[in-house]
């Protein structure tokens, strides 16, 4: 009786070997279908099969991060792309192709559209570099917040790294419009102007 509960139950276990196999090889052909798909510009099918992974593979942040980065790109509203994404958000998670930075990068764009600023920042602060759109990101939260001084500069430093970013300047010029020009930002007027 024992040993033919033993062998039933490595049967069981084999039956679950395998579906695991199958699980994987349908979470990878969809991950690769998915990618293919955004990667061509099929915003909505690659969408759908985002929702299709996940549903095999849950664990796999990187579809919660293609769905709301795709419905981000088809104009869905931030808050809807914020709540698909907070998956992908959760420690210990097994990236494929993407990584928690894409996913915080993307995070704290979506938070500076919701102007929940205080939330950009600390998802800008979380990543292991900035590069421009993470320093863009912090400049608009500052001036979203009314930390101006900060949020110029950030631009000043921008305005060095990434000089041929035309974001930066448009950014300053936008926000200072309507201020009252101080000492420091007249200073960096003059090097957009010189540029």
């Amino acid at each position: 009786m024992f040993i033919a509960l033993f062998i039933f139950g490595m049967c069981l276990l084999g039956a679950d070997e395998a579906v695991l196999e199958v699980n994987m090889v349908a979470t990878v052909a969809s991950l690769e279908k998915t990618i293919e798909l955004y990667a061509t510009g099929d915003y909505v099918a690659a969408k759908f099969h985002a929702e299709l992974g996940q549903g095999y593979a849950p664990n796999v942040p990187d579809f919660p991060y293609l769905i709301a980065l795709c419905g981000n790109i088809l104009g869905e509203p931030a808050e809807h792309c914020l709540l698909a994404l907070q998956p992908a958000l959760k420690d210990g998670m097994q990236w494929h192709r993407y990584s928690q930075t894409d996913a915080s990068l993307l995070s704290a764009k979506l938070n500076l559209y919701v102007k929940n600023y205080r939330e950009a920042l600390r998802r800008i602060a979380s990543l292991p570099f900035e590069n421009s759109d993470a320093e863009l990101i912090k400049a608009s939260s500052l001036y979203g917040l009314d930390r101006r001084r900060e949020a110029e500069e950030v631009i000043e430093q921008a305005l060095e790294r990434h000089s041929f970013d035309p974001r930066f300047p448009k950014l300053f010029l936008i926000q200072e419009k309507e201020r009252r020009q101080t000492e420091y930002s007249r200073r960096i007027a003059m090097r957009i102007l010189e540029n």
